[in-house]
């Protein structure tokens, strides 16, 4: 079967998943090989038959995977299992949990907490990711006002698009390793900079460009509208936590 143990909560199989054959607590299971054909397939699909379910702010994939939301058939290309994962938001909070993919993750098993409107640019994001066969790594999504950030390389802007939910932080694991905010500024490994030329083009805003360095963000200049983004930010900071 070629398959390996892995912790089924915290990572994303695209052949999918197979119980009972692990040992350890119910979560331990069988992530199952996604030989050469099996990756060339996604990378495809994601590309040319997964727009539909972008469209409605989802991810394709294996639905023994793990869904923070719910799985919709029907959207998805590839075999009837592939389905589209469409996050939903949680309590009067209109922020959403960006459904985990084995593109992107977030940081040490944190949830990626976005605003329903950057849900596309995430699925740029991960496009980028699956195009340049990187992982990106999540370190901060939405964030409330005054929360202690741990690990900032620059202070934060006043209108952080972090504060509405239109932004991330993040670092990329590539074939050659990882490219931390050192390295992806530097453009120095060749996966790093093909993830960001490619976000670049699809008109996504990179950290590593702003006068202020700030080489680990990204976001989709929200910040722009500020009639737009004051509203925003007043419903997000006073209904999620």
């Amino acid at each position: 079967m070629g398959g390996t143990c892995k912790d089924w909560k915290a990572n994303t199989c695209d052949a999918g998943w197979k119980k009972g054959l692990c040992l350890g607590d119910k979560y331990r299971r069988c992530c199952l090989r996604c030989d050469s054909t099996c990756n060339s397939n996604e990378n495809w699909w994601d590309i040319n038959r997964d727009s539909q379910c972008k469209r409605a702010s989802g991810v394709c994939k294996h639905n023994s995977n793990r869904c923070e939301g719910t799985y919709q058939g029907g959207k998805c290309g590839g075999p009837s299992e592939r389905q589209c994962c469409v996050p939903t938001s949680t309590g009067g909070c209109p922020l959403v949990v960006y459904p985990q993919t084995s593109y992107v993750r977030g940081y040490n098993g944190q949830a990626i907490r976005v605003h329903p409107d950057f849900v596309g640019s995430m699925n740029k994001i991960k496009s980028a990711a699956v195009w340049c066969d990187v992982k990106v790594w999540v370190t901060h999504s939405f964030r409330k006002q005054g929360q202690p950030l741990s690990g900032a390389i620059v202070i934060p802007a006043s209108r952080s698009n972090h504060l509405v939910g239109h932004a991330i932080d993040m670092n990329v694991q590539s074939a050659h390793g990882w490219c931390n905010s050192k390295c992806l500024q530097a453009k120095s490994d060749k996966g790093a900079e093909c993830f960001i030329n490619r976000i670049i083009a699809d008109g996504l805003r990179w950290g590593g460009n702003f006068n202020r360095k700030d080489p680990v963000h990204i976001d989709d200049y929200y910040n722009r509208d500020i009639g737009q983004y004051d509203s925003v930010f007043r419903t997000v900071q006073n209904q999620c936590n």
